[in-house]
């Protein structure tokens, strides 16, 4: 099969979704699968899309066509927030572009994320099949993130919404998404164990490492970072020398959309950069070689669909303290290498063992777990479990007519004359008032 993946960012971008789309591009390359990577350029830069192509790989990323959208749809919105009119330009970018050359590329089926909606424009008979992917939709982290109550915000959850009504299936990586997606959505949720391939190269680890005691990934409220800062803050009071170090991009997610280094700073300023040290994301390889190098890794998500997070630690041999509210805690019950407790910060404080403790556990924990890792991602068993699900949705795919067009008419309401001009003289306003340096 060709199996198109349309994503908003892609690897060596950091975060969870663009190392999910490598990974799934990785399985199902080895076996015997071809992909298509098809993605937008983020520097806005007026050049020709660019297309990379070897044997059964292709990456199309959408500039010049990117651009002619974003800046004809940013002229009917005010700047900032979630940058609807980006999501519009590359839902948009990205049709033009598969009803040329879907044929030529020989697409069986498209994937497609939930955050942003971007299956809304993907979602055409016409097209090959769409299955939109639960990564995380920003409808769901909206009960723990702070979500921007503007027109930004309404229409990235209205895409979403029509994303999920009008794709031909959705795929979840984890029982407890597939359950909370099935809620949110009213359809049937498909699941299929998450792509992963594991580090082939050991990273580097200097022998001279201080004790750390980690969390990998975005800077968010529904990550956890507020249960984590204040299990900091109780067991710095035991141990002043315990520190946590928090590795991920900064975001507006907390309370009022603050920053939530910010929030964090002003919540426990006793402890910040103290006993709980925040850096910015990192390359992929560098998080890995941060996890290789801890001595025990936190997951103190309030919720999550997945998390790679887990399955790097322990095929790393680490101990690891998850909440019951992380995705792939599925595959650690009743694992020795991980304490899986409530979301609560009482109950990862009380987790903390003392340092004999953590070595008699770390000592213990032994390969089998990266053994289990081994044999459940396969590329093999990945691939034949999801070609499964790609043959079923094309089986029992039904015509969408008119209704994905015709569902996002209401777009024809805020692209007029009236809302132009509004927005364009508020850009006037501010150059002329801007101070000259």
């Amino acid at each position: 099969m060709t199996v198109c993946i349309a994503t908003f960012t892609y690897y060596p971008v950091p975060g969870g979704i663009p190392n999910y789309c490598k990974h799934l591009a990785e399985n199902l390359m080895a076996t015997g699968h071809r992909v298509v990577i098809l993605t937008i350029d983020h520097t806005n830069n007026l050049t020709d899309d660019e297309l990379v192509k070897e044997k059964d790989y292709s990456r199309i990323t959408l500039n010049r066509s990117y651009k002619k959208y974003r800046d004809h749809y940013a002229r009917y919105f005010r700047p900032g927030g979630y940058a609807a009119y980006d999501w519009i330009a590359a839902g948009m970018a990205m049709k033009d572009w598969l009803l040329q050359n879907y044929s030529a590329f020989a697409i069986d089926i498209i994937e497609t994320g939930d955050y942003g909606g971007l299956g809304i424009f993907l979602s055409d008979d016409r097209l090959p099949p769409l299955i939109v992917i639960g990564h995380s939709s920003i409808g769901q982290l909206g009960l723990y993130n702070y979500i921007p109550g503007d027109e930004h915000g309404h229409f990235l959850l209205e895409f979403e919404k029509l994303s999920f009504q009008q794709a031909d299936g959705i795929l979840a990586h984890s029982p407890m998404n597939q359950s909370a997606l099935a809620t949110h959505t009213g359809r049937q949720v498909l699941f299929a164990r998450a792509p992963w391939t594991y580090p082939s190269q050991p990273p580097v680890v200097s022998n001279n490492k201080i004790k750390k005691n980690i969390v990998t990934g975005g800077l968010q409220m529904v990550k956890g970072v507020l249960l984590m800062m204040e299990a900091t803050a109780m067991q710095a009071i035991k141990d002043p020398a315990f520190k946590l170090h928090w590795t991920g991009g900064d975001t507006h997610t907390a309370p009022s959309g603050q920053r939530v280094s910010s929030f964090l700073a002003g919540q426990h300023p006793g402890i910040w950069d103290i006993n709980f040290i925040w850096q910015d994301s990192l390359p992929h390889e560098k998080a890995l070689e941060e996890i290789a190098a801890a001595d025990l890794v936190f997951i103190p998500s309030v919720w999550d669909t997945f998390n790679y997070t887990a399955l790097e630690a322990a095929w790393f041999g680490k101990p690891l303290i998850m909440t019951e509210t992380t995705g792939a805690g599925y595959l650690f019950t009743n694992d020795p290498g991980c304490k899986i407790i409530s979301a609560a910060a009482e109950a990862i404080a009380s987790a903390i063992p003392e340092q004999k403790e953590l070595t008699e556990w770390s000592a213990s924990i032994g390969t089998m777990g990266k053994k289990k890792l081994e044999d459940y991602f396969s590329p093999k068993s990945i691939i034949a479990e999801r070609v499964t699900i790609y043959e079923k949705v094309v089986g029992q795919r039904q015509k969408h007519h008119s209704e994905a067009a015709d569902s996002l008419r209401f777009l024809e309401r805020y692209t007029n004359p009236a809302r132009k001009f509004y927005y364009s003289l508020r850009a006037f306003a501010k150059r002329m008032v801007k101070p000259k340096l």
